[in-house]
């Protein structure tokens, strides 16, 4: 008749009690505990503790929010300062250049939406998707450039306002969502290798958990401020058509 081994739970402190058998067959891998759902790690053979498992992943915000955020911010605080160097250096003309600059290949990036519903049918969509994320970038630096002048007009901030958050969403949908949720897959495999409650693990991945929920919304931001851009900068065009001194 085989031995019976007793492994104690380390969170409710049960008793389980295994056919020696089973015990070896179990070693070095977990067991769930019925009273309280933990997983248990069943000692290696030779009576070995078997290794731990590696050190969880960072959380998402300490990998991926704030290292893209702060690029984000410091990225629209160069192109502020670039346009401001411009004006004091009185090259407004060039900083209404760099404007029209922008906004056409903003204008032109979009030529990627066109082929994505099939209005036009050539170009490869993945080279537009690529030229679309590239132009989009530039132009909405080369107009961030340009409005560091206007800081004192409503209408052409809420525009860059509506403009930046079209980036900030379409960045997030492109490169931080994937990533992000790898990593949450990430720290849950390894919070259930050191025999977590399940209720544990939903407690301690519950803010990446919402990070990555928030950033699923991307789309449902992305496109209405885009288009709320589009509206704004037009007015602002024509505006600046029919009031600004062009001499």
């Amino acid at each position: 008749m085989s031995d019976i081994v007793k492994i104690k739970c380390p969170r409710c402190t049960t008793n389980l009690a295994l056919d020696d058998d089973y015990f070896r067959e179990l070693a070095g891998r977990t067991l769930v505990c019925p009273a309280c759902g933990t997983r248990v790690r069943i000692p290696a053979a030779g009576g070995q503790p078997p290794p731990l498992p590696a050190a969880l992943p960072p959380s998402i915000a300490v990998t991926h929010l704030v290292p893209a955020a702060t690029l984000f911010l410091l990225g629209v605080l160069a192109a502020m300062a670039a346009g401001r160097i411009l004006y004091r250096l009185h090259w407004v003309a060039i900083g209404r250049i760099l404007g029209i600059i922008g906004t056409g290949l903003v204008v032109v990036s979009f030529v990627y939406s066109l082929r994505k519903r099939r209005i036009i049918k050539s170009g490869s969509a993945s080279s537009l998707l690529r030229f679309h994320e590239w132009a989009a970038c530039l132009g909405a630096t080369l107009i961030l450039a340009h409005g560091a002048e206007q800081f004192t007009a409503v209408l052409p901030w809420l525009a860059i306002v509506c403009m930046l958050l079209a980036v900030l969403t379409g960045l997030t949908g492109k490169y931080l969502l994937r990533k992000a949720q790898d990593r949450l897959r990430a720290r849950r495999r390894g919070l259930e290798q050191q025999g977590r409650p399940p209720k544990e693990i939903a407690d301690a991945l519950l803010w990446d958990a919402l990070g990555v929920d928030a950033m699923k919304l991307w789309r449902t931001v992305h496109f209405p401020v885009t288009f709320t851009f589009f509206l704004l900068a037009l007015l602002h065009i024509l505006v600046s058509i029919l009031f600004t001194n062009w001499r």
